[in-house]
């Protein structure tokens, strides 16, 4: 029999009364050891872990302290002291510690984790994913570590890795809620490429095993709306409702969307544009100084605009005056300390920042981007602030091209500090409407000058948006009535454009191509623009044209399509027209492939309503003539100012009847079609590449007033 050991028993003995609740016999066990013993580290730190659990911090100090100038490589005194250190909130002597201990330890994956979790808490991303990757690989059916290296991966901006991590946790334990999270977040960041009926599933699973969470209903209604399933969001957001009727942040999501993007007929559309004006008119009673209400501001300032609204058609200056109201009030009850006037300090060359959520490959920066880029820098110091965390070639450019870069997921708050101490003489954004948390922005005053360009071409409404940078040939006369800012025209269409770089997929055959004889027509602008008046449109043309073909591009998300699809087609059997057989609705193209597609078209149809901007621009670039018909706002005449400036008149028509009549004579008539073609192409160079437009934006930042209308 082995021989028994008195202290050890009596540890263990100290340990078992600890464990139970009785910390007061642990600790006259301890006492009697340090009696004998005065320098035990193991009994000293059982002992500083007892005095703790008593509420005696300071005598639990001085016992592990002395437990480690008694033995320097105690691994239990040290444990003490790193929890001592947590609960004291003093980070180096916890790292301190906790290194000690990995040291000490390898082969303990808590320690490793602990030191891990501790490096992501500091951003020392390298050192906290090798800890992570270190203790999964000791512990591996430990979900814990797993779950840390999931989320370093996501801050490190590895979502797709991530995804693969967090499937790991899954398999271990398929209802562990912080995983499910990471997962869905992870297949959220990865966008069009991501899974969404993973993403959807993580939601839902989440939501059944918290049914009283507001919160895990309301992930369900976004991961719907993200993906446009705007009809089963609104169920979603009605549960939030359920759960709390007064959350203003489901209750404004519900009425910024449309029950579809694909409205399925005008019906559809005046359904929601009275929705839209009730729940405004709701948030107009809001009082800002309820505590309560005013809890629900920043999420709610954060989760949507007005921008569905604006493709109805209709200038709705009034109702986007209003809307910005409700939206001053929130962002400055949020933010009371930035709601006071911006003042600067004269300096040697005019501090302009740029604004947007979208400085990357993207419509906006092919648009505005030159703005930015051709800036004098004798004359102007430039900053660029871009509101995301999805970079790319286009975003490296403009930051090694600025002065100052800023960008990242950052919440409201954060961003309005950063451009008020920015002292800046100019705010230019360049699109309000878009991202959320712009609009927050352009409700407070961060320079004497604030203006918005046409990147979303629609007036802001914001008290502290002083000017709308437009286009000279953009504009009806009477323009100013369209505008609550002033109006100032920058010359020609507005953009010094840059024509496409790359090369059209020569590999790529348009299916409207598959077939010897037909007519290309291309209409190619996006779902949000389809009104159900073009499904008459176009079934009208082919009707008269046996041989059209159409190409639409509409959107990325096959549910989009299925259901323009299913609306157009009526249109076109209404005629007896097979509608499969004259018209292609593509999935989304890589841009070398919608080139080609466009290289490929005898005519570009303009959207009615909201014209073609960047599209019509890079269509125009192959020599493809493109039939409009502008409205009374600058929205719908994008592509009228572009073929006015190519001297081609005839190309503009009156009314939906012209636009059939032209659109049918040139389908019919293939030396027409080639004589257009011909004078696009000895034309087009000027709408790329205007100078003018970068040199008339220098002088209204340096002289607005001399811009007035």
């Amino acid at each position: 029999m082995a021989e028994r050991n008195p202290a050890a028993d009596l540890l263990a003995t100290a340990f078992g009364r600890l464990r139970d609740g009785d910390a007061e016999g642990a600790a006259r066990l301890l006492r009697e050891r340090m009696a004998t013993q005065p320098d035990d580290a193991r009994a000293l730190a059982l002992l500083a872990r007892t005095q703790a659990a008593l509420g005696d911090t300071v005598g639990a100090r001085t016992s592990a302290e002395h437990a480690l100038r008694s033995d320097p490589d105690s691994v239990p005194a040290l444990v003490e002291m790193a929890a001592l250190e947590r609960l004291a909130g003093d980070q180096a002597g916890l790292r301190s510690a906790l290194e000690r201990m990995v040291r000490l330890a390898p082969q303990v994956a808590a320690f490793t984790y602990d030191l891990a979790m501790l490096d992501l808490s500091e951003k020392r991303h390298e050192p906290a994913q090798a800890g992570f990757e270190r203790a999964a690989a000791r512990k591996p059916a430990w979900i814990e570590p797993l779950h840390g290296l999931g989320t370093v991966l996501l801050e490190r901006r590895q979502p797709t890795n991530a995804i693969a991590v967090f499937r790991r946790c899954l398999a271990i334990d398929p209802d562990h809620v912080p995983s499910l999270e990471g997962f869905a977040t992870a297949q959220r960041r990865v966008g069009h490429s991501g899974n969404f009926e993973e993403l959807l599933a993580a939601r839902l699973r989440i939501a059944a095993l918290r049914p009283a969470s507001v919160e895990a209903q309301y992930r369900v209604a976004n991961a719907y709306r993200n993906v446009e399933l705007f009809a089963d969001a609104a169920q979603w957001y009605d549960k939030v409702l359920a759960l709390d009727p007064g959350d203003l942040t489901a209750i404004w999501a519900r009425f910024q969307h449309p029950d579809a993007i694909i409205n399925v007929d005008a019906a559809a559309e005046r359904a929601f544009l009275e929705r839209w004006r009730q729940g405004l008119a709701r948030f107009e009673r809001i009082d800002p100084d309820d505590q309560r209400t005013r809890g629900y501001f920043g999420p709610v300032l954060t989760n949507a605009t007005s921008f569905y609204l604006h493709y109805l058609g209709e200038p709705f200056v009034d109702e986007q005056r209003r809307y910005a109201r409700v939206v001053e009030r929130m962002a400055r009850a949020l933010l009371p300390e930035l709601v006071a006037s911006a003042a600067t300090e004269p300096a040697e060359r005019l501090r302009v920042g740029f604004v947007s959520g979208f400085l990357r490959r993207h419509t906006i920066t092919k648009l505005m981007g030159a703005l930015i880029e051709g800036l004098d820098r004798s004359r102007f110091e430039v900053s660029a602030y871009h509101l995301d965390d999805h970079e790319d070639a286009t975003t490296a450019a403009i930051r090694a091209r600025v002065d100052r870069f800023e960008s990242g997921e950052r919440n409201p708050g954060d961003w309005a500090q950063l451009l008020h101490a920015a002292a800046l003489d100019a705010v230019v954004y360049l699109d309000i409407g878009m991202h959320p948390t712009v609009q927050t922005l352009a409700a407070l005053r961060f320079a004497p000058l604030q203006c918005a360009l046409w990147g979303h071409p629609v007036t802001t409404g914001f008290e502290h948006i002083d000017w709308f940078v437009s286009a000279e040939l953009m504009e009806p006369p009477d323009a100013q009535r369209h505008y609550t800012e002033r109006l100032a025209l920058l010359p020609g269409i507005g953009t010094c454009f840059e024509p496409p770089q790359l090369e059209p997929d020569p590999a790529f055959v348009p299916p409207a191509r598959a077939e010897a004889g037909t007519v290309h027509y291309l209409f190619a602008q996006s779902a949000y623009k389809i009104h159900p008046a073009h499904d008459d449109v176009l079934a009208r043309i082919a009707a008269e044209v046996p041989n059209a073909r159409f190409s639409l591009v509409p959107f990325p998300r096959a549910h989009v399509r299925d259901a323009l699809a299913a609306r157009m087609r009526g249109a076109f059997e209404r005629r007896g027209l097979d509608f499969e057989r004259h018209v292609h609705i593509l999935p989304q193209l890589s841009e070398e492939r919608f080139l080609a597609l466009a290289r490929s078209a005898d005519l570009n149809l303009d959207s009615i309503g909201w014209s073609g901007g960047n599209t019509t621009l890079e269509i125009t670039w192959f020599d493809v003539p493109t039939i409009t018909l502008p409205g009374t706002v600058m929205r719908s005449r994008h592509t009228q100012a572009m073929l006015l400036a190519m001297d081609l008149p005839e190309l503009v028509v009156r009314d939906e009847d012209e636009y059939v009549r032209l659109a049918v004579a040139l389908g019919k008539d293939r030396v027409r079609r080639e004589a257009l073609r011909a004078r696009v192409r000895e034309r087009k160079h000027v709408l790329y590449r205007d100078r003018r437009v970068v040199e008339a934006f220098q002088r209204f930042l340096l002289d607005p007033a001399s811009f007035a209308l």
